[in-house]
């Protein structure tokens, strides 16, 4: 295989559920770590967090649409 080409890593789904459970926690902390930037008026911080927060619900989304997929009956 080429070097190149990233292999494809399959999840299980109970590796999937704890990628969502930590996924989720992490959103929270970035929550409350916004509020308290946004209380302490720290524009970068609560920015970053923003971008952070846009990333794990992209990432859910993804793990969302893979658990949703039909072919995963195991």
């Amino acid at each position: 295989m080429c070097a190149a080409v990233p292999t494809l890593e399959v999840m299980d789904t109970s590796e999937l559920d704890s990628l969502i459970d930590l996924s989720t926690k992490e959103r929270e902390r970035l929550v409350e770590l916004r509020v308290v930037a946004k209380a302490q008026q720290r524009k970068v911080l609560r920015v970053n967090c923003d971008l952070d927060i846009k990333r794990v619900d992209r990432l859910q989304g993804w793990i969302a649409h893979c658990k949703k997929d039909k072919r995963r009956a195991w």
